[in-house]
């Protein structure tokens, strides 16, 4: 019997970066590189925004993760063994809700201020705004945003997807950075984020590349000949979520 890898949940934080709805008919095809500066490990991964939907693809891992928001379903994909499993998208969000109003009533939110450079920059071809986040008077991180996505929404998404998926480390020092993130989307999408760690290092996101491609059917589904499995559970985490109504095998590209 296939084994989903618990490696392949690191694509679910990667790019459950994301939430729910891009309005637009087309879809945006994101690229994007994560990792541990100044010269740790970094990984690169692939994020597709459809209507609705979006996928996040990790060739390093050979895993990937479609949510489908106006379904209510996601699926983990593990290529290699070419086998999935389905969760609701809604049963996921207020797991991590309750998880997250036990450790706010235990913890307190984090007071995060940002600081507007009021200056633009241009990386990878994106004009950006520079924004830091400060807390208790020390600099937590610098993000760099841009508009150029607005019309599209995914900035929306973005921020849905950090506040149903916070609770996943809720003790780390990383809290503080994340809910000072959020606050952060209304000003656009985070093409650059920096988190300063206690060790000297930081840990980093960037956007490389980003390209409009059509919206076809294939990209938000398992694809064909995969096999369904059953979510493993995580030390620590509650029973996965169940997966919903059953639906007909899916049809989608190898």
């Amino acid at each position: 019997m296939h084994v989903i890898s618990k490696g392949c949940l690191a694509t679910l934080i990667t790019l459950i970066f994301f939430s729910f709805a891009a309005p637009s008919q087309a879809a945006w095809r994101m690229e994007q590189v994560e990792g541990l500066g100044p010269d740790g490990p970094s990984m690169q991964s692939v994020v597709t925004f459809g209507k609705n939907r979006m996928r996040a693809d990790n060739p390093q891992m050979k895993s990937s993760v479609i949510m489908d928001f106006a379904g209510d379903r996601m699926y983990i994909l593990q290529h290699e063994q070419k086998a999935y499993v389905e969760m609701q998208i809604k049963a996921v969000a207020e797991q991590m809700q309750r998880i997250l109003k036990t450790i706010s009533e235990a913890q307190g939110t984090p007071d995060i201020q940002i600081k507007d450079s009021k200056k633009t920059e241009t990386l990878n071809g994106f004009t950006c705004k520079k924004l830091t986040l400060i807390k208790e008077g020390k600099p937590q991180g610098e993000i760099w945003v841009t508009d150029r996505f607005n019309k599209a929404g995914i900035a929306e998404t973005y921020r849905s997807f950090f506040q149903m998926t916070g609770a996943q480390n809720p003790n780390s020092p990383a809290t503080a950075f994340f809910s000072g993130l959020i606050k952060t989307f209304e000003k656009g999408f985070p093409v650059k984020t920096v988190r300063n760690r206690e060790d000297g290092k930081y840990e980093f996101t960037e956007l490389r590349a980003a390209k409009e491609i059509p919206e076809t059917a294939d990209l938000f589904v398992p694809p064909a000949g995969y096999t369904k499995q059953t979510m493993p559970t995580m030390p620590g985490m509650p029973p996965a979520p169940p997966a919903g109504p059953k639906h007909k095998p899916a049809t989608g590209r190898k």
